[in-house]
């Protein structure tokens, strides 16, 4: 059975079981037991659970930011095909610009265009 603990500078946590008494005598000075917590939008006020959930539009643009938060990692990481592709992109862009008679941009130009396209 879960139980939920809570202590004033380390925040809400939970467990997957009953904690045996060697380990309750771990939790620092000052963790009490509460009720398992409802939902990631609650908060505890006097040992109560109150309801923070924002507004569907708000969750709406968190999801987005972590979206295109996500998307913009998988461009910076090292061991992704996405960060092959998008350094080719480059180099295929300055190689069509310079035949257009066009001046070379740089990589950081690139990305800032790139990360423009995110949508």
């Amino acid at each position: 059975m879960e139980q939920g603990f809570y202590h004033p500078d380390r925040g809400y946590w939970q467990t997957t079981g009953q904690p045996n008494e060697e380990t309750l005598m771990q939790y620092p000075n000052g963790t009490v037991e509460v009720p398992i917590r409802p939902s990631e939008y609650h908060d505890i006020v006097d040992g109560a659970w109150v309801d923070n959930t924002p507004t569907p539009e708000i969750i709406a643009a968190e999801l987005e930011a972590r979206r295109i938060a996500a998307i913009k990692s998988a461009l910076d990481n090292q061991n992704s095909v996405n960060k092959v592709l998008l350094k080719i992109s480059f180099l295929q862009e300055n190689r069509i610009r310079v035949l257009e008679g066009n001046p070379e941009i740089t990589a950081d130009q690139f990305r800032t265009w790139v990360d423009g396209q995110i949508d």
